[in-house]
């Protein structure tokens, strides 16, 4: 307000001296030849002066054009005008460029002009159109926000609104910019006063304005101060406007205006008028200087009280380590300290009272001695230190004098805001501490050191972070600390969270929530990584130092929303790890269903390694709090049980793959949750043998001795999963073991409610599971068996001789039972999972002679039933494969083999012949000769063909060994020179001139080992039979026999497409095959006559490829037009012939997750 009066006093003066001087022109004017010479050159000059001095452009100029018209140019104004550089500056900050700026893209493009010196120009032209048609695009957009945003100036200057025009201004309704600034402003008050959530629900609320650029609020408009500022200043401007209006009503009666008032009155109204406005100008001043004082009083008393603080815990210290000093001077000293208080504050309000010295430069210094020798414990330091201030000498040196003085001393000018020279100035005689002055100097120290060697601030940041009183440095430091590396790796996020655990430690829950946690929201969706790593971590390592509502609500939902909406695998991958740290402390019952929801997100998560850590660290951890809470049966299991259930349900909906072997999406969704329950087994465990009877009753169980074996309780990977760990004690988790073994080794005993929940409805779960599997998915089986195997093991043999065994056999006999009544069910025990679980999963798992005995038994009846009466063998064959691969099963399994071979029923002989394919590739070499080979010579030798031709899988099986080993002996080479012939043998004996079931198993057989044979018997035997086959199904005229060898044939040659030939053996053999085939396909299959086209039209590219390689000319272009257009129309049909079975995912992939 106050430079608003001088401007207008001085705005007074020169419209007076203008309007004199205009006056003198105008008079010069009339008789300009009278009086032309009495103008002299010194008052034209310093007219031209003071019309440059006040900025009185446009009079200058029209003043200088009419001294050049009359003759009298001056110098000063002629060097003014002609000197560009008086206006550039203020056409910069007043007028901007009609032109839009040059875009960065077209800058480019100008720069690497790449059109003169490429060869392919005109593409060049095109893409720089369509570049400036996009920036034209943006330019336009750009023009229409600013359109929008544009505000128009005021007509009336603000600072003195009337009173019509205020009550306008409240009546009216708030404009758009005026709506953005106030946002701007508010949100800029909520971040300087550490209200970080408020400010970002706010701005959560404003979404459509940028909160970090003011020029988003509108063109024309200022920025104004902060809102504290305009609250003061309003309240000045009030005090001020409602004097100048009192002191213009006295004075309106006495100052108004007439047309016949004379001069005499007009200078008394002006020189009351000036008077008035000096009395305003020094009432600002002390207004603004008893401000000024006011706040550094404030300052002053805040410091008053930390020092206080500070020296009440000296006095403390000094009194603890004194032992010399008398009791009585305790008091005496407490007292001292009490007067000495009394005192500097009395000190400190006298100096901060005086507005007299406010602006002096050393007033600082004179306060900060005063209040060092107040508050130094020793009265030698504090009359030292008072004796070394220049304030307490004798001489009475004038101030001003010292001040001038020393400005002619100090030749060296330094400017004074220097800020280093500030703090080192000060350094003596501050009362800051270390941590206050490191705090102050850090910001200034990061951005000067190597980002490389950042790091080693860590420790200073956190220590000052650690120490420091004020909340608000505090919080400076703490995004220093986020935003101190831009992509911290693991190591130096692992020194930034033990820092981050140490501060907490310190501050406690409240300080955390307050301080730490606003930083990690803030760089929750941060573009690095790594800085959305650390904060996944952070949520896990702060979790114990926070409050439990904290934990559960703002932690919770920070995780929540990462593994929601973060799109990098490993940011999910720390969230799942980091979640399941949180949920052991979150102590919320109520969030137990959210957190299986987020196991269940993390399981179906398209991640591999998120659904590693949701399996290995989530699930444990969220099993251990529903153990803790007691609901792992009532809640936990039945969720995994419903989700499990319905993806097996979906997998039986499913038909096989055309190729087995091949692991489908549902088969690895059914295997990961089948993993999940076999996980959750310890934790089941051990809430059942914690909760028997025999816990609290000890004398009930069984007094006969129980084999209590070394291995009792399995092994698992993860040490989280040890049931010893769950149980808390692993001397007493054996002693509960052994009891519950001895309980259930009694004739009978009664069972507890626990113990009947996994009986009757854990255990008829897991056998709907099994029926929902067939028995020739092989990787699903696996999981299965697994699941069981560790469920027997876990549970123990009583358990699973009295509870497991009996539900499996009750459940194959009631499958005798349907197939003697004649029922006809979906998928049999033989067909699904059923038998091969209990095989190797129940059986198995048991390693007791009469156990071994029993499988035993077992696999026999199992070997005659399947053949006897003519059902499925994927059943028996699913068994063995699981069993084959623990080598402790080779011996039985060949016993089971071989009293199939000697069997008397053709059928038995034949099933032999066949699973002896399963164990030529897996036992050792001398199982191979003393057991093996007999066998298979004597099924080759059986006066049964159909016997004979079973064992052709089992001879290409030999055939794939001389992969599978990498040193062979001769013994193994003698064995592939005996399968070879005996596979001849097959081929050209004119007994088996008509066995089609013997084409159909060759072919087979060939499709299996061709690509896993070696090169030499492929190229020589297998694909030269085959195109001898494909020739032959072309004569035969069954079409059910010529449908089988051409299903067989194309999945042989498909097999075969893979392997590397030479052209002369895709010349005669491969393509010829192909051929032959296509004819077949063409009449009786033709869905399959484009996946032929597609072999055939490849091989052939190979064959013209390579002959073009070598007789093309030597200047004919790989990349020529018509040869890229040839291999554009054949990958296009090669791509066409896709099957459309996993196109439905495509699309998916590019759809923004909901």
């Amino acid at each position: 307000m106050a430079d608003g009066v001088y401007d207008l006093e001085s705005a007074g003066e020169m419209h007076e001296n203008a309007s004199k001087s205009f006056s003198k022109e105008s008079d010069c004017e009339i008789d300009f030849k009278e009086e032309t010479e009495e103008i002299k050159d010194s008052t034209l000059e310093k007219l031209a002066n003071r019309l440059l001095k006040h900025n009185f452009i446009l009079t200058a100029l029209e003043f200088h054009t009419e001294l050049v018209e009359s003759g009298r140019e001056l110098p000063k104004l002629r060097d003014y005008f002609s000197n560009p550089g008086n206006f550039e500056k203020h056409i910069q900050e007043t007028e901007t460029s009609p032109v839009l700026p040059r875009t960065s893209s077209v800058q480019t493009f100008d720069s690497l002009d790449f059109t003169r010196y490429s060869d392919d120009g005109e593409r060049q032209v095109e893409e720089r159109v369509a570049v400036l048609e996009f920036e034209l695009r943006k330019a336009k957009e750009t023009i229409k926000a600013l359109r929008t945003n544009l505000t128009v100036a005021t007509e009336s200057d603000p600072n003195t609104p009337t009173s019509g025009s205020a009550k306008s201004l409240v009546q009216e309704a708030v404009k758009p910019h005026e709506k953005r600034a106030l946002n701007f402003l508010i949100n800029e008050y909520l971040l300087s006063n550490s209200y970080k959530l408020t400010s970002i629900t706010f701005s959560d609320e404003n979404d459509d304005q940028d909160f970090e650029d003011w020029d988003d609020v509108g063109l024309n408009i200022p920025k104004p101060q902060n809102l504290l500022q305009l609250y003061r200043n309003y309240n000045r401007y009030m005090y001020l406007n409602n004097e100048v209006a009192n002191k213009e009503v006295q004075t309106d009666v006495i100052s108004s205006p007439t047309e016949n008032s004379d001069v005499c009155i007009k200078e008394s109204c002006g020189l009351e008028k000036k008077q008035l406005l000096d009395q305003i100008t020094k009432l600002v001043h002390e207004r603004d200087e008893l401000a000024e004082i006011s706040e550094e009083k404030e300052k002053m008393e805040q410091r008053l009280k930390i020092l206080k603080r500070e020296l009440k815990l000296l006095k403390m210290n000094s009194a603890t380590e004194s032992t010399e000093r008398p009791p009585p001077s305790t008091a005496d000293d407490k007292k001292s300290l009490d007067s000495a208080d009394a005192q500097e504050y009395v000190i400190v309000s006298k100096q901060t009272d005086s507005p007299v010295i406010v602006n002096e430069t050393f007033v600082p210094f004179k306060m900060g001695s005063e209040s060092v020798d107040l508050n130094q414990s020793s009265k030698s330091v504090s009359s030292n230190a008072s004796n070394e201030q220049p304030q307490k000498t004798e001489r009475a040196v004038p101030y001003e004098f010292q001040k001038n003085l020393l400005s002619i001393c100090q030749t060296q000018k330094i400017d004074e805001d220097n800020r280093l020279i500030g703090e080192i100035a000060d350094i003596v005689n501050s009362q800051e501490t270390v941590v206050t002055v490191l705090a102050r100097c850090l910001p200034h120290i990061v951005p000067n050191i190597l980002l490389a060697k950042r790091e080693e601030l860590i420790p200073l940041i956190l220590c000052a972070i650690a120490l420091h009183p004020d909340p608000k440095e505090r919080d400076k430091l703490l995004n220093i600390l986020f935003n101190l590396i831009k992509r911290p790796d693991e190591e130096q996020r692992h020194m930034i969270l033990t820092g981050l655990v140490a501060i907490a430690q310190h501050l406690g829950p409240s300080r955390v929530e307050a301080e730490l946690l606003p930083q990690c929201w803030e760089q929750i969706t941060h573009r690095y990584v790594e800085r959305r790593l650390l904060v996944a971590e952070s949520c896990g390592v702060l979790a114990p130092y926070v409050l439990s509502g904290i934990r559960s609500s703002l932690l919770l939902s920070m995780l929540h929303q990462m593994l929601q909406e973060d799109k990098d695998d490993s940011v999910r991958e720390t969230v799942v790890r980091n979640l399941a740290l949180l949920l052991l402390y979150v102590d919320d019952a109520d969030k137990f269903t959210k957190a299986c929801e987020l196991l269940f997100l993390s399981l179906e998560d398209r991640g591999v390694n998120v659904v590693d850590s949701g399996l290995n660290t989530l699930l444990p951890s969220i099993a251990a709090w529903s153990f803790e809470l007691g609901n792992l049966e009532s809640h936990l299991f039945p969720h995994v049980m419903t989700v499990t259930n319905n993806h097996f349900k979906v997998l039986n909906d499913i038909s096989l793959p055309p190729v087995l072997g091949s692991v489908q999406t549902e088969e690895q969704q059914c295997i990961l949750f089948s993993r999940a329950v076999s996980m959750l087994l310890p934790f089941l465990f051990v809430t059942v043998i914690k909760s028997g009877p025999y816990v609290e009753n000890p004398d009930i169980t069984c007094s006969s001795p129980v084999e209590f074996d070394v291995d009792r309780l399995p092994t698992y990977p993860s040490s989280v999963l040890n049931p010893s760990v769950i149980f808390g004690d692993g001397d007493e988790l054996m002693s509960a073991v052994k009891s519950f073994d001895r309980y259930l080794s009694s004739e009978w005993y009664k069972p507890w409610n626990q113990h009947d929940w996994v009986t009757t409805d854990l255990l008829p779960w897991l056998h709907n599971i099994f029926s929902f599997v067939n028995a020739q998915r092989q990787v699903v089986v696996h999981a299965l068996v697994e699941l069981m195997h560790n469920f027997c093991h876990l549970f123990g043999r009583p358990f699973t001789q009295k509870n497991i065994k009996p539900s499996f056999l009750s459940r194959l006999s009631l499958e005798e039972e349907d197939k003697a009544s004649g029922a006809n069910s979906n998928r049999s025990t033989y067909q699904d999972a059923t038998i091969p679980v209990y095989v190797a999963g129940v059986l198995g798992a048991l390693h007791q002679a009469e156990d071994r005995q029993e499988l035993l038994e077992f696999l026999q009846d199992l070997l005659c039933s399947v053949s006897l009466r003519h059902l499925p063998d994927s059943s028996i064959k699913a068994s063995l494969t699981e069993l084959s691969s623990n080598k402790a099963y080779h011996e039985l399994l060949l016993s089971v083999l071989w009293d199939g071979v000697v069997h008397n029923s053709p059928l038995v002989r034949v099933t032999a012949g066949r699973l002896f394919e399963i164990l030529v590739g897996v036992v050792s070499e001398s199982l191979l000769r003393t057991r093996v080979t007999p066998a298979l010579v004597t099924l080759a030798s059986d006066p049964e063909i159909v016997v004979r031709i079973a064992t052709v899988p089992a001879f290409g099986a030999i055939m794939e060994l001389s992969s599978q080993r990498d040193n062979m002996s001769s013994f193994i080479r003698q064995l592939l020179e005996k399968a070879h012939m005996q596979l001849q043998t097959f081929l050209d004996d004119q007994l088996y001139r008509d066995q089609h079931l013997l084409y159909v198993e060759i072919i087979r057989t060939f499709a299996k080992v061709g690509p896993n044979t070696e090169p030499k018997f492929r190229d020589e035997f297998v694909l030269p039979r085959l195109t001898a086959l494909a020739a032959e199904n072309n004569s035969t005229t069954n079409e059910t026999k010529k449908m089988d060898i051409a299903l067989a044939l194309l999945e042989a040659y498909t097999a075969m497409s893979c392997c590397f030939m030479s052209e002369q053996l895709i010349a005669e053999a491969f393509l010829p095959g192909l051929r032959c085939l296509k004819l077949d396909l063409e009449q009786i299959a033709q869905e399959y006559v484009d996946s032929v086209n597609v072999m055939i039209q490849e091989f052939e590219a190979k064959l013209d490829l390579g002959r073009s390689v070598d007789n093309r000319p030597r200047t004919l272009s790989v990349t020529s037009p018509g040869s890229m257009e040839e291999m554009k129309n054949r990958v296009t049909k090669m791509f066409s012939t896709r099957s459309t079975a996993v196109r439905p995912n495509i699309p998916n992939l590019f759809q923004r997750k909901k």
